[in-house]
């Protein structure tokens, strides 16, 4: 796998996290803890694999060449095993690590983290499937390196969102329904871009997809700014 493919990979990635943290203006969170939150994204990708597999095989019993021939079989492993899993991991990463601390201080900081976590686990990934992908490295490269990233994040920053308002609500229950309601809105987005990707004939639909996704996500980022303890 040549250089070029590698940049193919990270140089999205890199520019998506830096595009978030920009977007943090008002009390823009320690370089170090982002980083550490991108790492820790990474490592979290065995478990989050190992856990599809068993779901995938040994649950549903679907391989990747029923996925890719039957659009039904597609949606249930990508509703049902695929986003849930991963957007799980992702928001461990942040809820166990960077939530309950200091430098956790204002809504903003759901999002940043969270996209953090999901470039970490998105770069990773893009190069497994580089590597899997030996003959069809362009192509796979476009898709899972320009769109791919951008759509972790995207997912994981819905998430963020309601983390972030989670954090500064009173009410336990209503932090949890803001939680929940982050996650729903990330699986559904998620489970419908991984089954588009899937069925090959609509996959460049996913590009709307996460177009209006994204408008929206801004919105709210936007707004999360508003109500910053910090803004000037």
């Amino acid at each position: 796998m040549s250089w070029y493919y590698l940049f193919v990979v990270f140089a999205p990635a890199a520019f998506t996290l830096w595009f978030v943290y920009m977007k943090d203006k008002w009390e823009p969170e320690p370089k170090l803890q982002i980083l550490k939150i991108f790492l820790i994204g990474i490592v979290s990708i065995p478990p989050t694999f190992l856990i599809e597999y068993l779901l995938q095989k040994k649950v549903f019993g679907i391989d990747l060449a029923l996925m890719e021939i039957s659009f039904t079989l597609s949606a249930v492993i990508c509703f049902l095993v695929l986003a849930p899993i991963e957007e799980f991991f992702k928001y461990s990463v942040v809820k166990v690590f960077i939530y309950p601390k200091e430098q956790f201080d204002e809504p903003m900081d759901g999002v940043v983290y969270m996209a953090a976590a999901a470039v970490g686990f998105s770069a990773i990934t893009n190069v497994m499937y580089l590597v899997q992908n030996p003959d069809n490295t362009s192509i796979v490269g476009i898709l899972r390196g320009i769109l791919a990233t951008p759509a972790h994040v995207i997912f994981s920053g819905f998430i963020g969102v309601q983390l972030g308002k989670a954090k500064f609500t009173a009410s336990y229950l209503q932090a949890g329904s803001r939680i929940v309601k982050g996650f729903v809105i990330a699986i559904l987005l998620h489970g419908l871009y991984n089954t588009l990707i899937f069925s090959k004939i609509l996959t460049f639909a996913a590009i709307p997809l996460l177009v209006v996704a994204g408008y929206f996500l801004l919105r709210q980022i936007n707004q999360l700014n508003e109500v910053s303890p910090f803004k000037k």
